[in-house]
This record gives structure tokens, sequence and C-alpha cells, in this order.
């Protein structure tokens, strides 16, 4: 199955594989689990995508001319247009998803990563430890994994991968801005590393992060309680607060502002679906958009 575009403690022992202020937004296209937001994001989260599955997005990338996402029940999809979708799967699930180096690069559990040129025909490779994955991100030539109990995974291939704990806690997510590597955890640990090998980790508040980007000449980190933190280096920190007091699972930066959703709580007794924007990573205004959760997001290119 292929999408193409058509023309108008771990060892640290190399793995080798087996083989301004925003507009209001208009309307959104939306699949049921993936969200064309304002023509600008794509969005990904829960419920059931009627031309695809009944699957939870958790991730969404861009790269050599299609977004591919990933998620749980073993599952990825690509498109060209971000609407219409094909969807593969015999995966293990899947919680993270970027492009680089000409590579679509998933991971998920059981410490497998996924590699794809097309994001639709895929090869495995899986980290020693077996540690479930939660996110990746590649810059300055390489790719950096971030998961569980402290694991951090490097490769400058996709293919061949070295591991290391860096802590003990949850790694939740990764990004690359201003000459680092920036990390986040639970209870609120930030970790920062020039080449993706040497972290150095401090706290910032105690809550968990989810989601970190950098953007705008700025790091931003985002998570429980609508706890966000902003920084221009990645090592002095500044907490503010999203006052309705979401849970925040991502944030991207595109188009000259920062994106970042997830969910609330709703008196009713479920969840709503959750996006807010902003041009400084400090004032932040909300939009809701129904029953739900959101997981990931991704500019449109």
């Amino acid at each position: 199955m292929t999408c193409e575009k058509n023309e108008p403690v771990i060892s640290d022992e190399p793995v080798i594989p087996p083989t301004n202020q925003p507009k209001e937004p208009q309307e959104s296209i939306s699949t049921d689990g993936i969200i064309n937001w304002n023509n600008e994001f794509i969005i990904v989260g829960d419920n059931n995508m009627a031309n695809i599955g009944s699957n939870d997005w958790n991730a969404v990338t861009y790269g050599n001319g299609r977004y591919v996402t990933v998620g749980d029940s073993n599952s990825a999809a690509c498109s060209i247009d971000g609407i219409n979708w094909t969807a593969t799967s015999g995966f293990n699930d899947l919680s993270g998803i970027c492009y680089g180096n000409g590579k679509f690069i998933a991971v998920g559990t059981g410490g497998n990563v996924r590699y794809s040129d097309d994001g639709a025909g895929w090869s495995t490779v899986t980290i020693p430890g077996k540690r479930n994955l939660r996110a990746v991100c590649y810059e300055n030539g390489k790719f950096v994994a971030v998961g569980e109990n402290g694991v951090i995974a490097y490769s400058t291939d996709g293919s061949n991968w070295t591991a290391k704990n860096v802590g003990s806690n949850d790694w939740n997510s990764v990004c690359y801005g201003n000459g680092k590597f920036v990390a986040v955890e639970n209870d609120g640990g930030v970790a920062y590393s020039t080449d993706g090998i040497n972290w150095t980790a401090k706290n910032v508040g105690s809550n968990w992060w989810y989601g970190v980007c950098y953007g705008n000449e700025k790091f931003v980190v985002v998570g429980t309680d609508g706890d966000v933190a902003y920084s221009t280096d990645g090592i002095s920190w500044t907490t503010t607060t999203i006052s309705d007091a979401p849970t925040i699972m991502a944030v991207c930066c595109g188009n000259g502002k920062f994106v970042a959703v997830g969910r609330i709580w709703n008196a009713s007794g479920y969840y709503i679906r959750a996006i807010y924007y902003s041009t400084d990573g400090i004032n932040w205004t909300s939009k809701t958009m129904g029953r739900g959760e959101l997981y990931g997001i991704c500019p449109v290119q």
C-alpha cells in the first residue's frame, strides 16, 4: 500500500538492526481523529476515523511531501493533503514520529523503532532493554528518542541506535533549537544537551511536562494543570499557567504562532478537546472542539 504524491539501564553498545495575536480560527476540516485546524495545523487525537479505523492517533509529522501520523492499535497513516489518508498496520503501538535525513522515524512500545522512506513501507529495529519510547526528533545530524524509566537513545541514520539512561523518570517529549536538544519528563524535569548524548537535567516546577517545541526564538513546554514554561536558551525557565487548567499533551510552532493541544474535564463527566494558541508562548487564547482528547500536532506545509 503506497502514499505517493501525484504530480500536476540500558547498554551504551550500538544496536544493529536485523534487516501576533492570532486571528480567530475558522472552521476546521475533521475526519474524526484527524483535524485540519484553520488550514494551518494538522491535529490528531482520539475517536474513530471512519475511513481508516478505530484508533487513537498520538503524533503527526510532515516530510517528503506528505503527512504521516502514528497511533495505537498497530497503526500508521499517510496523506498528501492532510485530509485523505491511507493506513498501514502490523506495528506495535506508536507514540512519536519525526522526519529527518530522508526518513520517517516512529517510536513506540517495547523499544521498537520503525523507519521508512515514504511513510508506507516500514522496517524495524529494537532498542536493547525494550523500554517504551514516547517521542523522537531530528536535527543537527542526529535522531534523539526519549521514553520511559530515563531512556534516551540516539542515532545518525535511524537504523543503528545507542541507548542510555538519563535519570529514572519517564521522558515524554524532545525537540531541538538554539543549538540544543531539550527533553521533558514527569515530575517537572527538563534536560538539555548540545549533542544528544550528554545531558544536564533540572526541575522546572513539579507537574508533569508532556510536550516541548522551539520557535520564535523560544522553547515552550506544556503539561498538566495548564502549566507552561518558556525559555530562550533551554537552561533558564519562566513558568506561567493557562487559566482553565487543561492537560496539554503537545505543542508546536508554525505560521508565527505556538499552538498547544490537549483536553479539559467537563462538568458532565467527560473530556473536551482543547486548543490553545499564542504568539509569544506566554499569553494564550483557547478554543474547544467538542468531546474527546487531542494528542499531537504539526504545521500545515
